[in-house]
C-alpha cells in the first residue's frame, strides 16, 4: 500500500456508530482488544479507543485492517451497509481465502458467469 493510501480517509461517512459495529464485531468473533490488535498490527489502545471514543475520520488502511482481521465489510464498519454477512457467507469467503489461486480465478469465473446470466 504506498503511502498516498495510507493517509486516506473516508469522507463525509457517518461514523457515529464506528465504534459500536467494531466492538460488536469483535464480540462475535470472540477476539480480545489484544487479538485483535496482534492480528491487525494495530496497537490495543488504539483499538480500544476506536470502540469507545467517537472518531470523525479513521484512515482507509485501519479500517481496511480492522476489517480484514474481523472477516466483516469496510462498508459494514463504516455504516454503509448494516448487514453483517451470514455464518454461511464468511465460512464460503475463508475457504476462498484458503484455496489457492488457480481456484479462486475458477471460482471469480464462475460468479461473473453467474452475473452475467442474471443480468440477462
Amino acid at each position: 500500500m504506498s503511502n498516498f493510501q495510507r493517509s486516506m480517509y473516508f469522507p463525509d461517512i457517518k461514523l457515529d456508530e464506528f465504534g459500536k459495529r467494531l466492538k460488536y464485531a469483535r464480540f462475535r468473533k470472540k477476539f480480545t482488544l489484544q487479538e485483535v490488535a496482534n492480528r491487525s498490527g494495530l496497537s490495543k489502545s488504539y483499538v480500544r479507543s476506536l470502540e469507545n471514543r467517537p472518531i470523525s475520520k479513521p484512515p482507509a488502511e485501519t479500517v481496511y485492517r480492522l476489517s480484514a482481521t474481523l472477516h466483516v465489510s469496510m462498508e459494514y464498519l463504516l455504516g454503509i451497509h448494516t448487514d453483517l454477512p451470514s455464518v454461511e457467507s464468511e465460512s464460503f469467503y475463508l475457504r476462498y481465502l484458503r484455496s489457492s489461486k488457480p481456484n479462486q480465478n475458477i471460482l471469480k469465473s464462475l460468479m461473473s458467469a453467474f452475473e452475467l446470466e442474471r443480468s440477462n
